[in-house]
């Protein structure tokens, strides 16, 4: 049987994922939680403790437990859920042949076949991020783009897959425009011709690569904040 904590926890979560309860507002009280689950008050303390940890959640006294910006956290969001009023326009979606060099860049085996597509991310009508995924075919096996366009990818995921999302590898660098990546065109601004690139692998638990991506954003509009802790 799952901990009790757990379920809390994952109540919890999904509340602050959905966008339920927007940054800086606050989450139900522990004595609301108890009458809802019927549980005691330990294990409710212990999932505020668990999104504490993880910068999801802060305490504020007199007041009660607040949503923090998830920006600053070292959770694994969705674009759709750091930017609710965001939206997307997947398109070009294709299978393509693994050869050497996209197998030393995303870690697929040479010979097998995944699925490319092309995204635009965009915030108050202005392109946000330019990208490109490569999935892999055996866990995207009916990857529909109106699906993708009306819900996003970690939603897929978690709802027609049974896959279960671990962790995401990044490397950040600078990235000209190049014959291959028309940065201008990609971005629809003459002014664009280098981009920060935000190079991202997707994980299961098992160890499994689920998407690679390259997110390119333009140098003016990337920013990146977080927290260094020392133990």
């Amino acid at each position: 049987m799952e901990k009790k904590w757990k379920i809390v926890f994952d109540y919890l979560l999904n509340i602050i994922k959905s966008n339920e309860i927007q940054d800086g507002g606050l989450l139900p009280s522990q004595n609301r939680l108890k009458t809802r689950f019927k549980y005691s008050e330990q294990p409710i303390r212990i999932a505020f403790n668990k999104l504490i940890e993880l910068k999801l959640v802060e305490s504020v006294p007199g007041k009660g437990f607040v949503v923090t910006n998830k920006t600053k956290s070292n959770q694994l969001f969705s674009f759709r859920e750091l930017f609710p009023n965001s939206y997307s326009e997947f398109y070009d979606l294709e299978e393509v042949y693994v050869d050497k060099e996209l197998s030393a860049q995303s870690g697929f085996y040479p010979g097998a076949t995944v699925y490319k597509f092309k995204c635009k991310r965009y915030i108050e009508d202005k392109i946000k991020v330019y990208q490109e995924s490569w999935l892999n075919k055996s866990i995207f096996k009916n990857v529909d783009l109106r699906y993708l366009k009306d819900f996003g990818l970690m939603e897929y995921v978690d709802k027609k897959t049974s896959v279960k999302v671990s962790h995401c590898l990044k490397n950040i660098y600078v990235q000209k425009s190049t014959p291959q990546l028309n940065l201008k065109l990609a971005f629809e601004d003459n002014e664009a011709d280098q981009a920060i690139v935000d190079r991202g692998l997707l994980f299961d638990i098992y160890n499994e690569i689920i998407e690679f991506r390259l997110s390119y954003y333009k140098m003016n509009d990337f920013s990146w904040e977080f927290i260094e802790w020392r133990s």
